[in-house]
């Protein structure tokens, strides 16, 4: 039997970055996504909610509402995001150019401020129908999932 020597010191962990999402329903039928566009890191014209990276220096919470106003365009109060049974993932996600290895928190908005508005050439936010975002519209991994999970919650709190 032949013994191979593993040199541990030559395995690279791969980072997990943190990102946060919010799910925003206008009490319509309809929750806000975004479109991405050609200069959104990952694919042009595929669909997400309001979400990013959360820096080192912020909490889950402000790291949301940060990415809420900056993809969209409108304001929630950080106490006001509420967790979730089913907001948290793990797994890799493609970007335009590699791919990342990511933790997901997302939290709900139930109280929302402002008109949406996207980043030029970055994100266009949209309001879709909850029961067509699975059929008529490219997503990234989990959307429609944690859509369902949310909505389910907050019937749930009614």
């Amino acid at each position: 039997m032949t013994e191979v020597a593993i040199n541990k010191s030559s395995e690279k962990k791969e980072k997990i970055v943190k990102t946060v999402g919010v799910v925003v329903f206008d009490g319509k039928g309809n929750v806000l996504v975004v479109r991405h566009g050609d200069r959104a890191r990952v694919r042009e014209g595929i669909y997400g909610l309001p979400a990013g990276h959360q820096n080192e220096a912020e909490t889950a919470r402000q790291a949301a509402a940060r990415e809420l106003k900056e993809e969209a365009g409108i304001e929630v109060l950080e106490t006001s995001l509420r967790e979730f049974p089913g907001n948290y993932f793990e797994g890799k996600i493609e970007l335009k150019d590699r791919t990342e290895k990511a933790n997901y928190t997302v939290f709900l908005a139930p109280n929302f401020n402002g008109e949406i508005f996207g980043e030029e050439g970055k994100t266009k936010p949209e309001w879709i129908s909850v029961k067509d975002l699975n059929l008529l519209y490219p997503t990234l991994p989990n959307v429609s999932e944690v859509v369902q999970n949310a909505g389910k919650f907050l019937n749930e709190q009614s």
